[in-house]
């Protein structure tokens, strides 16, 4: 499972950037479960081949940053802890509230100050919801007129998309899902077996 996502990521990066350029990588990390599952897609990913590392959380998610810290060295993932660059954004959505009270202006500021990304990687939590437009914008822009989107959507999602896969199911370069079930509704879903 963890050799397909290393493949699908792999695939993803020789398409959009050329060989010489500089590689960075961005992964949006939720609370909890969301944390879990991202983590344990990268268990065997090496990561020394980007030449820069983002991981972005809540600014209200206290405790993932910790254990994200102790799941790569516990499993002695191939990545420089110290090269680890940090985006701390604002909660985009506490539970029943509307996407309309998002600060999409400061993670907007905080991501696209980190200079040029060529892919970001999401899975689900409200944290992606502004990361991903912020990408987006940025490619109409040019700004980062080659970053990729790729969105994997939880493993607890078996016949229905989360509300963040919805909202990002058509603007995002590549939709994956852990269920089969999923490729019959959403055409665009692809299914490459279970990835954790």
């Amino acid at each position: 499972a963890v050799r397909i996502v290393v493949l699908l990521i792999e695939g993803i990066i020789q398409k959009a950037i050329p060989f010489a350029r500089q590689r960075a990588i961005m992964i949006v990390f939720g609370s909890g479960g969301h944390t879990t599952e991202m983590l344990m897609m990268y268990k065997d990913y090496d990561f020394t081949k980007f030449n820069k590392v983002i991981f972005v959380r809540a600014a209200t998610d206290k405790t993932s940053e910790g254990k994200i810290y102790d799941y790569l060295q516990k499993n002695k993932v191939k990545i420089d802890i110290e090269k680890i660059d940090w985006i701390v954004i604002p909660r985009s959505r506490e539970v029943g509230q509307s996407y309309l009270t998002y600060s999409i202006f400061a993670t907007y500021w905080k991501v696209t100050i980190r200079g040029r990304i060529d892919l970001t990687v999401l899975n689900g939590p409200g944290t992606c919801i502004p990361v991903a437009f912020t990408i987006l914008l940025n490619k109409i822009l040019l700004i980062y007129s080659g970053c990729k989107i790729l969105f994997i959507e939880s493993y607890a999602r078996v016949y229905h998309l989360s509300l963040s896969g919805k909202i990002l199911y058509r603007v995002v370069d590549r939709f994956v899902v852990h269920w089969p079930e999923l490729t019959k509704r959403y055409s665009r879903a692809k299914y490459y077996g279970t990835l954790i």
